[in-house]
C-alpha cells in the first residue's frame, strides 16, 4: 500500500491510499506512524479511489488509524471507498462518520432483505 498526502489546510488534510490496503508485517505500519505523528489533531480525509483490495489487516489498519486520531482530538474519514469495502465495513458495523458513504446503508445482517 502507498500513501501520498494530497492537500493539506487548517485543520484537514486529504491523503490517497493505493494498491493493497493490508499491512504484511510490522515494516508495514511505519509509514502509518510517521504519517499519522505529522497529522494529530486534523481531519483526515482517506481518499480509497485507487485501493485494488483488501482484508482484515486492511480493515484493522483502518480502525488503528481511527483511533490514533481520535487520541489526538483529530478524525478520519473514508472518501471514494470501493463498494466490498463499504459492504465489510457495514457488515462489521463500523459507524457511518467514518465512511459517511455507510449513512443510511441497512446493516446487512438485521435489513428486511437479509431477512427474506
Amino acid at each position: 500500500m502507498k500513501l501520498l498526502l494530497v492537500s493539506q489546510s487548517d485543520g484537514q488534510c486529504r491523503v490517497s491510499a493505493s494498491g493493497d490496503l493490508r499491512q504484511t508485517g510490522r515494516e508495514a505500519a511505519e509509514p502509518l506512524r510517521t504519517l499519522l505523528s505529522s497529522l494529530a489533531g486534523r481531519r483526515v480525509a482517506l481518499d480509497l479511489a485507487r485501493v485494488t483490495s483488501f482484508d482484515a489487516s486492511g480493515i484493522a489498519w483502518l480502525l488503528n488509524c481511527r483511533r490514533t486520531l481520535e487520541q489526538s482530538r483529530g478524525e478520519l474519514v473514508l472518501l471514494a471507498t470501493p463498494a466490498a469495502l463499504r459492504r465489510a465495513l457495514a457488515l462489521l458495523g463500523l459507524p457511518a462518520r467514518l465512511c459517511p458513504a455507510l449513512a443510511g446503508v441497512p446493516h446487512p445482517l438485521t435489513s428486511k432483505e437479509a431477512q427474506a
